[in-house]
């Protein structure tokens, strides 16, 4: 009796041992479900399209020795040929800037820019390794279509091709043009220590806004740079935070911009990518595109100046009159510093079709003009 009693008692017990046993496994199991679908919320699955677009190989142009100054975002090869941009063609650095600006002068929300989609590659996308410049893009401004390029996407100083987002950002935010701005002794020597080319006026002399917008450009004028940024945001500072606002709203991934004149800042950069965007939006506007094409200008009078100041462009100074196969200039700036080098950007038109060049680092003015010229021609004869 007393056996089957222990019998008994082991039988029960092993069903004990196997339901613990089973419990935990199912303990177990559910656990790890659960694990997973936690993991599979904060690291969802990449699409087989996005896999692929992270997994294409890097351009030959990365394999070249990189500027010191420079980091790389590329439009590669691989996505030339096939007609589509990946978002790591343009590698976005910077996060997109505050919209509180500090200033009662002016509302970060009343940009003018509208949005438009970032440029497409041509399908026929040509590399241009024989440019004397370091870094260049061809766009077709009327499609919005990159269809040649030399590192493109690599960083690069802008020099005072900077200038032009300056201009973009004071006309969008200016409440008037008729804000002026007079420049102190010690502004003025510090430009003048700086080697930076100036518009002229003098110590003292009321710059009206709207003078200060063709001296920024035709001549180059860091004294208009500086003018504009206060008339506009009250000091540079707060400018500069518009700039990079205007940036961020045309999508630009791969610039910042830390002063108005574009002299030397290892924190003021952008690629030549960027840099079309930019232009190509200035031309949308009727008075950016206007500054940016008037050969000469004349400043209202003053006492300083009872003649006005007389402006010219570099860019046409360098352009007019040169063949280009039917092609003619008709906006642009230049820049140059010796950490920049030679820069240019250029609209020209022929046969009702806008093309933008953006060329970068050439080794001096003349090189930079005959990249230029060698575009357009190559482009007229069907080349690019």
């Amino acid at each position: 009796m007393k056996e089957k009693r222990s019998t008994g008692k082991r039988i029960v017990l092993s069903i004990i041992a196997i339901a613990v046993i089973v419990a935990i496994v199912t303990i177990s199991i559910v656990a790890a479900v659960m694990a997973e679908e936690v993991h599979e919320d904060t690291h969802p699955v990449q699409s087989t399209e996005t896999q692929d677009e992270n997994s294409k190989a890097a351009p030959d142009e990365n394999s070249e020795a990189m500027p010191e100054h420079g980091t790389s975002g590329n439009i590669t090869e691989n996505t030339a040929a096939s007609g589509q941009q990946s978002e790591a063609d343009i590698r976005e650095q910077e996060p997109t800037p505050e919209r509180t600006v500090g200033s009662e002068n002016v509302n970060a929300d009343s940009t003018l820019l509208h949005y438009r989609q970032r440029p497409g590659i041509s399908r026929e996308y040509k590399q241009l390794p024989d440019l004397k410049s370091k870094y260049a893009v061809v766009m077709d401004a009327d499609t919005n279509t990159l269809i040649a390029g030399k590192q493109a996407g690599i960083r690069m100083f802008p020099a005072s091709l900077t200038k032009v987002m300056t201009l973009l950002t004071a006309v969008d935010f200016l409440p008037t043009m008729d804000r002026t701005f007079s420049i102190t002794l010690e502004e003025s020597d510090a430009f003048y220590r700086e080697n930076a080319s100036v518009a002229g006026f003098l110590p003292g002399e009321p710059a009206k806004a709207s003078d200060m917008l063709y001296g920024l450009i035709l001549p180059s004028g860091a004294d208009c740079a500086l003018g504009l940024a206060n008339v506009t945001a009250g000091n540079m500072e707060t400018f500069t935070k518009l700039m990079n606002l205007e940036g961020a709203k045309m999508g630009l991934k791969d610039s910042h911009f830390s002063n108005t004149s574009g002299l030397h800042d290892e924190n003021n950069y952008t690629t030549a990518y960027d840099l079309a965007v930019i232009f190509r939006y200035a031309l949308d506007n009727e008075l950016c595109k206007k500054v940016l094409g008037t050969p000469s200008y004349t400043t209202e009078k003053t006492g300083e100046h009872p003649e006005g100041i007389p402006l010219w462009s570099h860019t046409f100074s360098y352009m007019t009159g040169v063949d280009m196969a039917g092609f003619e200039v008709i906006a642009g700036k230049t820049g140059f510093t010796t950490e920049a080098g030679a820069c240019m950007v250029t609209a020209a038109k022929r046969d009702n079709r806008t093309i933008i060049v953006v060329t970068g680092f050439a080794p001096n003015s003349r090189d930079m003009c005959a990249d230029h010229i060698e575009v357009y021609k190559g482009i007229a004869e069907g080349r690019i």
